[in-house]
């Protein structure tokens, strides 16, 4: 089953998710009479992944039937969040930060529901100490990166979003793409920079939402300018 879990999760990590979902769907076979809770997890969230979220709250449901609490908490808190519910998945998100073990991605998902619900401040110490432990790894440089950039973003602080999102790694994440349009965005709408600096903000825009001139940037842009194993 760690191999199966590891393969998996390097598949997901590198984005290929069709093959990650076949390698948990054959560990899940062999151990359909004693599933373990980490692959049932790891199932869940490459539902959530690919907007699957019928399969992944029956897999949400059978992480409660395990008792597997702080893992149906995070993941359900996971799922709410992708379905733009971040008030209540703020429950979840705290309930499963009161595991006995906390996982990397347990303090990465509560950090990122406060600042969908606003708490910049919590989030910002939270993310703080997160930043000053070592014992995370490097690995997960990228995420504390990009919800650094995230914060900044949501404060409308896109100057610093864009000096700290330099430091990310895998700049052609999905994720980390729609941090560069969301800062952006921003900076296009910003009265105190320069019309040169304006105008390779709307070129790099254009080119990220695959629009093919700079006039078919969002309206709103424009509109806006008139006035984010051990346990196996």
């Amino acid at each position: 089953m760690e191999i199966y879990h590891g393969l998996a999760t390097c598949l997901f990590r590198m984005n290929n998710l069709q093959e990650a979902e076949k390698v948990v769907q054959e560990a899940l076979r062999r151990r359909r009479a004693n599933p373990n809770r980490l692959l049932v997890d790891l199932a869940a969230l490459l539902a959530i992944s690919t907007g699957n979220y019928s399969d992944a709250k029956g897999y949400i449901d059978q992480l409660r039937r395990m008792k597997a609490d702080a893992d149906y908490h995070h993941r359900l808190a996971t799922l709410l969040n992708k379905q733009n519910n971040s008030y209540e998945a703020l429950h979840h998100a705290e309930m499963a930060m009161q595991g006995p073990r906390r996982r990397f991605e347990v303090e990465a998902t509560y950090i990122d529901t406060l600042i969908e619900v606003g708490d910049f401040g919590r989030a910002d110490n939270l993310l703080t100490s997160l930043d000053r432990r070592g014992r995370f790894g490097r690995e997960n440089k990228d995420v504390r990166v990009g919800l650094r950039c995230k914060l900044y973003l949501r404060q409308g602080m896109w100057r610093e979003a864009e000096e700290t999102c330099q430091s990310l790694e895998e700049k052609g994440n999905p994720v980390h793409i729609g941090l560069r349009k969301e800062t952006l965005e921003q900076k296009i709408v910003d009265a105190t920079i320069s019309p040169g600096a304006r105008a390779a903000a709307k070129e790099e825009l254009a080119t990220l939402t695959g629009a093919t001139s700079v006039g078919q940037i969002p309206a709103i842009i424009e509109d806006e300018e008139s006035e984010v194993t051990d346990d196996l």
